[in-house]
């Protein structure tokens, strides 16, 4: 997807500090049934729970060598949302959207892939 490639971009040219592993990180997961999709940085460590909700969260990892990449995940997320929406109090940094544009700019291109998707599934469904 070029949502990847954007995201990117737009966080180097907007100089968002303490970015290096959160921008490699920027990726995109899609869950078993193509239906939802997690974008944006340590997208590759979500675990994508169908609920109520449909809703994606980190995993809770049992071994010691995948907590350390759970952590790393989730500080990473933390920076991109600090870069993303701004934050306030003792150290205020104004806000450097970089996800959302890349979304909006994709936008067309990961619904026609999620209607492909669905599509694809109903076909089966009903054959």
């Amino acid at each position: 997807m070029d949502i990847k490639r954007d995201g990117i971009a737009n966080a180097i040219t907007q100089d968002i500090k303490l970015t290096g592993e959160m921008i490699a990180s920027i990726d995109y997961k899609l869950s078993g049934d193509k239906l939802t999709a997690v974008i944006g940085p340590a997208a590759k460590e979500a675990k994508i729970v169908k609920n109520r909700w449909n809703t994606a969260q980190f995993s809770h990892y049992k071994r010691e060598s995948t907590k350390v990449r759970k952590k790393a995940a989730q500080w990473n997320l933390m920076k991109a949302w600090w870069a993303e929406f701004g934050t306030a109090g003792p150290i205020e940094q104004q806000p450097m959207p970089f996800m959302n544009p890349a979304f909006y700019k994709n936008e067309a291109q990961i619904s026609a892939k999620a209607r492909r998707a669905q599509a694809m599934i109903l076909k089966k469904a009903s054959s």
